[in-house]
């Protein structure tokens, strides 16, 4: 049963369709959104790159919960850091053993560590946001 929550998370990051093909869909469309943005100052790119970003608060949440799966299978050596490192395409100079996967993940250039990243910029943004108003 353990090991299926770990193939399952190893699926979630690889597969096409998934976590890591979200990923990189998504910085790909922050990319375009923003270079629109910039060039025409159209608000409609600026909701659309809100949007985008949204979508990386959400798949950020689903990032965590396989990050929380692999650091169980690291924890009780049943996962290795090479695995790991594999399965989110890192490098192991990003690789930090004295963090968990999570902070890992968002420290790293990899697609996935920038949706973190934004996801958690956003977040405090819109948080900042329902205090002003």
């Amino acid at each position: 049963m353990e090991n299926n929550k770990l193939m399952e998370a190893i699926k979630e990051i690889n597969e096409k369709g998934t976590i890591q093909e979200q990923a990189r869909e998504l910085v790909e469309l922050e990319k375009v959104y923003k270079r629109l943005y910039r060039e025409t100052e159209n608000n409609i790119y600026k909701n659309k790159l809100d949007n985008v970003r949204i979508e990386m608060c959400k798949l950020n949440d689903k990032i965590q919960e396989n990050m929380k799966v692999f650091d169980s299978f690291m924890q009780c050596g049943a996962m290795d850091v090479e695995t790991f490192l594999d399965a989110v395409n890192m490098d192991l100079e990003e690789w930090d053993e004295e963090e968990d996967c999570y902070f890992n993940v968002t420290g790293s250039a990899t697609d996935i560590g920038h949706c973190c990243r934004m996801a958690l910029i956003h977040s405090e943004k819109l948080l900042k946001e329902s205090f002003t108003y």
